[in-house]
């Protein structure tokens, strides 16, 4: 549905895009995900036609929208967008926000398609208010709804969530990959909330400094992140220092202050002692008394079920983090036993 290549855009002397390319397969949900001022909403406007661009090419569904001979308007790509602060007409009832773009179908078919979109989004009782009459969330499907209405080919989403309260986000995008799943249509959304692209997104591609570091689903830019920028972007990992060491006929082991562990790759050397930062997350960690591996609480974060320690590594003096139980409730200046399970050893 939608292919970037090798695109470029810069402002002025300021390159923000450099050499991206990206693909979209019809009605999957991608994700750009990133911390601000990577290039994430230069990206998803230049994709709406907003901004021209200074090199490469952008095709929707095999037609080029975007080259540096090429320019399709905005109104003729057949994009929706779905903009940060919902950008609702405010002197028109929700209904009439759905039906602003229909203009083009008869009245029989744009009270049809008004009525699906309105029970899609659970709006049927509020087709007569107003938007300041609507919470952030009824306010937010409408403008879901309205850029559903003329069935775009791909929806762009931007930072959709980002004003609404914390705790309305996460239930509010599995509603919003439900009517996007139940439509078909294939979506693009841009945040920089991990927690709202594990949710909505089919895969997801990470961005850094106007670059794609890594394109892949949630499980595995978590568990099998490709570079350093991902590994401690994604998640709440930690870095811990070790060294490879390798023999002949023996398989290379790292070693760390928390424990030796068997690298499945082999480096490039043998015979040689490869420094590394090997990637541990809260989850690696298991409660042990008799470890030989002790620590000492120097923070703690409750969260219901469980409690996200920061622990002290004393022969080394590195600080991880360690999610356990609750009910454990270890206060600060506790000295524990831990072990490192590691289902995937990942190092740089």
């Amino acid at each position: 549905m939608l292919h970037l290549a090798d695109i470029s855009i810069s402002f002025g002397k300021k390159q923000i895009i450099d050499a991206l390319s990206f693909h979209l397969a019809t009605g999957d949900i991608g994700c750009l995900l990133g911390p601000s001022g990577c290039g994430k909403t230069t990206l998803l406007r230049a994709i709406a036609g907003f901004i021209p661009l200074q090199s490469g090419t952008i095709n929707i569904q095999g037609e080029c929208v975007s080259s540096q001979q090429v320019h399709v308007d905005v109104t003729e790509r057949k994009v929706g967008v779905v903009f940060q602060d919902f950008a609702l007409f405010p002197h028109l009832s929700v209904a009439q926000n759905i039906t602003f773009g229909l203009h083009e179908l008869n009245a029989a078919d744009q009270h049809a398609r008004l009525m699906t979109l309105l029970a899609l989004t659970q709006l049927t009782d509020l087709a007569e208010q107003y938007p300041h009459q609507l919470s952030g969330g009824q306010q937010q499907r409408v403008a879901i709804a309205r850029a559903l209405a003329p069935k775009p080919e791909i929806l762009l989403l931007d930072e959709p969530f980002s004003a609404l309260d914390p705790a309305l986000r996460e239930s509010l995008a599995l509603d919003i990959k439900h009517i996007l799943k139940h439509e078909g249509v294939t979506a693009l959304l841009i945040t920089h909330d991990q927690t709202e692209a594990f949710t909505i997104a089919d895969k997801i591609a990470v961005m850094c400094a106007g670059q794609i570091e890594q394109y892949a689903s949630a499980y595995d830019l978590y568990h099998e992140p490709q570079t350093y920028f991902v590994a401690n972007f994604v998640g709440e990992g930690r870095f811990i220092d070790g060294n490879v060491q390798v023999s002949p006929n023996h398989t290379p082991l790292m070693h760390t202050a928390l424990g030796s562990f068997e690298v499945s790759e082999k480096p490039a050397l043998s015979d040689y002692e490869k420094q590394v930062r090997l990637l541990v997350r809260p989850d690696d960690f298991v409660d042990d008394d008799a470890s030989p591996h002790q620590v000492t609480v120097i923070g703690r974060a409750f969260r219901g079920a469980h409690i996200l320690y920061t622990l002290l590594v004393p022969s080394s003096r590195e600080e991880v983090l360690c999610l356990l139980p609750s009910h454990h409730d270890y206060q600060v200046g506790t000295v524990i036993g831990i072990r490192l399970e590691l289902e995937h050893v990942i190092y740089f």
